[in-house]
Formats: structure tokens, C-alpha cells, sequence
């Protein structure tokens, strides 16, 4: 498995730059887990499985569905991916990097957890 995510990886690396795989590659990653994962959902609201469980009295037509996935990608698209795209300067004078050997867990939990512990310190 290990040689596998490492070949992947390394296609990646060679095949786009750092640029591209910290912002557009993200991007896409969010938005693919983000929106598959409330696939199900609306499938089971249209079927009307979950009526049972609401809370809300309004039903929620697909045209109304339609219009809060619209907006949606409009947010994303014009709030989330431009503040991703800044972000990355910010990324990579923190020592982001995508070359071999890649950091370990214990490493990105590290940087990760110290800026909230010295936050909740001062």
C-alpha cells in the first residue's frame, strides 16, 4: 500500500506544480468529498425516507434544492478558491513541501496542535 500511495504521489509531483497541487488539487479534493457526500442524502430526501426525521415543516422541493446547490458552487467558487489560492504563500513559508520523504503524522500533528496550545497558553 505504502508503494502505491508513493508512486501516486510521486506521478503527482511530476506532473503538476506545487502551485497547482496546493491549491486547484485541493480544491477539487474539497469539493468532490463536500458534494458526494450529500448525494445520499438528497436521494433519500427525494424518496422520502427521511420525512420522518425532520425538523423543519417546509418540504423541499427539487427546484429549491437545486437553487441551495447553485449557490453553493457559487460560494465555493468565489469565497473558497481564491482564499485557497492566497493561502498558499502563507503554506509555503511554513515549510510546506511536496518533494520526497514527506513528513511524518507526528510531524503535521506537531504543526498543527502547537499554534492552538501556544493560542490557548496567552
Amino acid at each position: 500500500m505504502g508503494s502505491l500511495v508513493e508512486s501516486g504521489w510521486q506521478y503527482l509531483v511530476t506532473h503538476f506544480s506545487d502551485f497547482q497541487l496546493a491549491c486547484i488539487g485541493s480544491f477539487l479534493l474539497h469539493e468532490s468529498v463536500f458534494f458526494l457526500s450529500g448525494l445520499p442524502f438528497i436521494f433519500l430526501e427525494r424518496q422520502d425516507f427521511l420525512s420522518n426525521y425532520k425538523i423543519q415543516t417546509k418540504n423541499n422541493t427539487p427546484a429549491a434544492q437545486g437553487k441551495c446547490i447553485t449557490r453553493l458552487l457559487l460560494y465555493h467558487f468565489c469565497v473558497n478558491l481564491p482564499l485557497m489560492m492566497a493561502s498558499y504563500p502563507v503554506f509555503t513559508s511554513m515549510g510546506m513541501r511536496s518533494s520526497f520523504p514527506l513528513p511524518s503524522w507526528y510531524y503535521h500533528q506537531e504543526r498543527s496542535l502547537c499554534p492552538d496550545i501556544i493560542l490557548l497558553h496567552h
